[in-house]
């Protein structure tokens, strides 16, 4: 076959277009989902002054913290087991890395002396 020969295309049709699009999409989901949590995650234990930003969150803190958790659980469920484990453990193992903290029954987060 040439170059420059006519060839003819079936264009797909819509339930073909719709699983592509599914096909693409899914899998970047994941990624937007992990991304957000990420930075999220980033911005405060990664700030040069984690105590003074958990000041400045007060008792918004431990809703921040609550919220924190189930979207881990959230991404546990969807990730782990697929492709994605790897990309699931490098986030579980940030988590595990978190100094000690403490959530006070007011709403506020405070860290733990290190002993």
């Amino acid at each position: 076959m040439s170059v420059l020969e006519t060839t003819t295309t079936t264009p797909p049709t819509p339930a073909e277009k719709r699983a592509a699009r599914l096909r693409e999409s899914m899998p970047q989901t994941a990624k937007v989902l992990v991304a957000y949590w990420e930075e999220n995650f980033d911005t405060l234990w990664g700030s040069p002054d984690v105590a003074a930003t958990l000041v400045e969150l007060g008792t918004d803190a431990a809703e921040m913290f609550d919220l924190s958790s189930k979207y881990v659980t959230f991404l546990a469920g969807f990730m782990g087991g697929t492709p994605l484990q790897p990309e699931l453990d490098r986030l579980l193992a940030k988590v595990a890395a978190l100094p000690a903290y403490t959530i006070h029954p007011d709403g506020t987060v405070t860290l733990d002396p290190e002993v």
